[in-house]
């Protein structure tokens, strides 16, 4: 947090941090319940914007969290 007083800006960009890890570890669950899961379906079910979900998992597989098997169309997921 802020060490002077902390702002609504200061609070959004905490809420947004929050918001940002739920997403990801909402990826990650969908991920490995169903790892054929296309980016569309992820989108649905989180209800985010489909470039939002892919962002997300650019960031999982710097992370090296996930990991792409196969192609796009007829690959899946592998959560590591």
């Amino acid at each position: 947090m802020c060490k002077s007083k902390c702002t609504s800006s200061c609070l959004r960009i905490l809420l947004g941090r929050i918001e940002v890890h739920f997403t990801s570890v909402k990826i990650l669950a969908l991920m490995r319940e169903a790892p054929e899961i296309t980016i569309p379906a992820l989108a649905k079910e989180t209800r985010i914007a489909i470039h939002s979900v892919e962002r997300a998992i650019e960031k999982l597989k710097k992370e090296n969290k996930i990991e792409r098997i196969g192609p796009d169309n007829g690959g899946y997921w592998k959560v590591l």
